[in-house]
């Protein structure tokens, strides 16, 4: 949660500093009238052209203050909205959470919070003698003098308390129907940012809108409609159970293309968009064939896969077992990546037992560590040499010594780490060199999706003597992003695409490299945003990292024919795989 207030040292005066255009006064005119008429809308457009700066001016008010404005996004976007802000008005801003006093909220014009902040903070009340924000949910206080209070559960908290201008919700598609506090917000107008729309999951931000009636809960017996039924069992208003109430839009009653024809609009229609002269930016797919030894290893897990997907697929059970066959799949996304990714489970051929603390050796027999370590003493005085126990074919001793460090499972305060370097991190590492051959003010943002192997690629380029900084779950991520905005040394970030792939302003690198095919094209577009933004001044460069003959070609084969398959190039995810497309990814 945040952290006590950050304000603007700028006085807060009323006075905006931007001056729309005439062209500019159109569109503002266009979105004020959706406001009239629907109380708000979706703004929807690519993450790159800035919606936040779009959206910022509907603020401004001729000739009064400004008005209250509530915007609650991410956490790691906070301060982007606040240089928006700071750009755009001479304004006070307020980032609201834990350690806020009433005094904080009332002041501001602006107040940004996080979604996690709007609920935790649905039920809480403020101490009335220190003035801090007290949450329900903690049986904690802030003096002294509040501690015999009890706090009753039906209090509302100052944000939800405040009668709001308007209410910005940023990343709107992370909304769910069940989010009650976000409903329970009280402005004039609302308004939600977004760059992914799913027209599967239009009703929350219908119902975060108020849309009439497809926000509303019709009752089958009467004309009574609400808006919130809670955890009420009959209607407050008709007291008819609640089982004879439905939803206008569950009911098809709903016209997905009347809704986003009214309440949608793209930032691109933004005059000023046009000021600027995006440089250009570039996309290539880069494909590297694997190592003789990584191809031979993979080979023998896929057919280990793949008989037990025939398995389900002779049964006809692959719909029933389709949790399963998603892990077969990751199984092989991630031995495409990095091999020791894999969580392997076999039969130990020294000991007949399930191995413990397995090692695969190159020719795919796979042992206990301590059976081979008992077999290889030797391995210890500097042995450079062994053969398997199976099949005798040799290999190096650094396999039984990496399989011994990776069983201490200290190092470093981490487990199971990653030490060996691949395909992919050679690959990454001549892109790099490249880059900044090309370029030596360059900087780079690296993306996958296990967070194992980010951390292997630090400490491999770091021996290399670059100096690398890793954005994660459970790292600071305003001070990592601070160093590598500022440090000019700091040529590489490192971030999983949940993280690096939503809302942060990563325009600082020109350059970013996917380490691995997503599930949703979606993400690798977002990611690319992420670099390819309005404060971007040089041509941006794209480079995905896809293996030869493994099952990253597939997913790719399979995602361009969904995409070409859809109306307007719309491609959800491989999360609803057919048969023929399943049989299409096993097929490598």
């Amino acid at each position: 949660m945040e952290k006590k207030v950050e304000e603007e040292e700028q006085k807060s005066t009323g006075e905006e500093k931007y001056i729309p255009s005439s062209q500019e006064k159109k569109w503002l005119d266009k979105v004020k009238g959706m406001e009239q008429c629907y109380g708000g809308g979706i703004i929807l457009d690519e993450s790159w052209l800035g919606k936040s700066t779009h959206s910022l001016p509907l603020a401004i008010q001729k000739h009064q203050p400004l008005a209250k404005t509530l915007i609650i996004t991410p956490l790691l976007a906070m301060s982007r909205w606040q240089e928006d802000i700071a750009q755009l008005f001479s304004a006070k801003v307020v980032v609201f959470g834990e350690g806020c006093t009433a005094e904080d909220l009332t002041a501001s014009e602006f107040v940004i919070t996080s979604h996690a902040t709007v609920k935790s903070g649905y039920k809480a009340v403020f101490c009335p003698h220190c003035r801090k924000l007290l949450s329900s949910a903690k049986p904690q206080h802030f003096c002294d003098r509040y501690k015999d209070v009890k706090k009753k559960g039906k209090t509302i908290g100052p944000l939800h308390s405040t009668e709001w201008e308007r209410v910005f919700l940023d990343e709107g598609h992370l909304l769910e129907g069940g989010d009650q506090a976000m409903f329970a917000l009280k402005a004039k107008f609302r308004w939600i940012l977004t760059s992914t729309l799913d027209t599967d999951h239009l009703y929350p931000l219908l119902r975060f809108l108020q849309i009439d009636p497809y926000s509303l809960h019709f009752c089958l017996d009467c004309n009574c409609e609400v808006v919130d039924l809670g955890f009420w069992t009959k209607c407050p208003t008709c007291r008819h159970k609640v089982t004879e109430r439905h939803p206008h839009w569950l009911e098809a009653k709903g016209d997905i293309a009347t809704c986003l024809t009214n309440l949608c609009i793209r930032s691109s229609e933004w005059p000023l968009s046009l000021k600027f002269a995006f440089p250009p930016s570039y996309v290539i797919v880069r494909r590297d064939d694997p190592t003789k030894a990584e191809r031979k290893l993979y080979k023998h897990l896929k057919s280990l896969i793949n008989e037990e997907f025939a398995a389900f697929f002779q049964n006809e059970s692959l719909r029933e077992n389709y949790a399963q066959i998603l892990n077969l799949i990751n199984r092989l996304k991630q031995a495409s990546v990095h091999l020791d990714l894999v969580d392997l489970s076999a039969i130990c051929g020294l000991c007949s037992k399930e191995a413990h603390e397995p090692v695969l050796l190159p020719c795919t027999h796979v042992f206990c560590r301590d059976c081979l370590l008992h077999k290889y003493p030797s391995v210890a005085s500097g042995g450079a040499c062994c053969s398997c126990p199976a099949c005798r074919e040799s290999f190096k001793r650094n396999i039984l010594l990496h399989a011994s460090l990776t069983s201490k499972r200290k190092i470093k305060g981490t487990t199971g780490m990653l030490r060996n370097s691949c395909t992919k991190t050679e690959a990454l590492k001549e892109e790099i060199t490249w880059m900044i051959g090309a370029d030596a003010s360059a900087k780079a943002v690296v993306f996958s999706r296990y967070e194992r192997f980010l951390e292997l690629i630090g400490r491999l380029l770091t021996k290399t003597g670059l100096q690398c900084v890793q954005l994660s779950k459970n790292a600071d991520g305003k001070s990592a992003l601070e160093r590598f905005r500022e440090d000019t040394q700091c040529k590489i970030l490192l971030t999983t695409f949940e993280i690096g792939g939503d809302l942060l302003d990563l325009s600082a690198a020109s350059h970013a490299f996917l380490m691995e095919p997503g599930w949703n094209p979606i993400t690798d577009g977002q990611a690319h945003a992420r670099v390819q933004s309005l404060r971007q001044n040089k041509p941006t460069r794209m480079v995905k990292f896809i293996s030869k003959g493994t099952i990253e070609e597939k997913i790719i084969e399979v995602l361009e024919g969904k995409q070409n398959s859809l109306v307007d190039g719309y491609c959800s995810s491989l999360e609803d795989l057919t048969t023929e497309e399943m049989v299409t990814l096993f097929s490598v």
